[in-house]
């Protein structure tokens, strides 16, 4: 929860914080334990959440969610049905054009940086050059697991990879006096 939630939500609170003083309701302790009161059948597949949009915000309902390409007052039959078609016609597409990722969703990264040799071959540079940056008493095992990791990862993982080599690089390069 810390890690994904908290982080997540405040990633770019570091950035804002010259300019205004970042804050979210979920990092409220009366909120979260409201959330976390809420019957968990009413918080499963959006359950609540969708109820109170059409409610309040029945305009709101009547565009189609991306995660779903349907509308949320849809027959629940109709959205499976909807679900089923689309994942196969998308996998049908990746067949075609022989694309090992989807560029669908809010995040399509792993589609993305297969799309940008240049950024997917200076990562790949980066992280070959890197692995000497790290202190002599990183074990031969981590740095077998980091490069198993890296090759087979999502973008997301290669990324935890790349701040591993990026923050050994800054701490204990042999230029790491100049960024301090």
């Amino acid at each position: 929860l810390y890690t994904r939630g908290f982080r997540g939500v405040m990633n770019t609170q570091m950035i804002r914080s010259n300019y205004t003083e970042a804050y979210t309701t979920t990092c409220n302790p009366d909120v979260l334990s409201f959330c976390f009161d809420i019957p968990l059948e009413w918080r499963i597949n959006h359950s609540f959440y969708k109820k109170w949009i059409i409610r309040k915000y029945p305009e709101a309902a009547t565009f189609k969610w991306e995660k779903i390409d349907a509308k949320i007052t849809d027959y629940k039959s109709a959205l499976v049905l909807n679900k089923l078609i689309i994942r196969a016609f998308r996998k049908i597409i990746r067949i075609i054009r022989r694309q090992k990722y989807v560029n669908t969703g809010m995040n399509p990264l792993d589609y993305w940086l297969q799309s940008h040799y240049e950024v997917r071959d200076y990562m790949n540079a980066y992280e070959k050059d890197s692995y000497s940056y790290l202190p002599s008493e990183a074990s031969e095992q981590l740095k077998d697991d980091m490069k198993e990791l890296y090759r087979t990862g999502s973008v997301s993982e290669k990324a935890m990879v790349l701040t591993v080599l990026a923050s050994a690089k800054l701490y204990f390069g042999e230029h790491h006096a100049s960024f301090i």
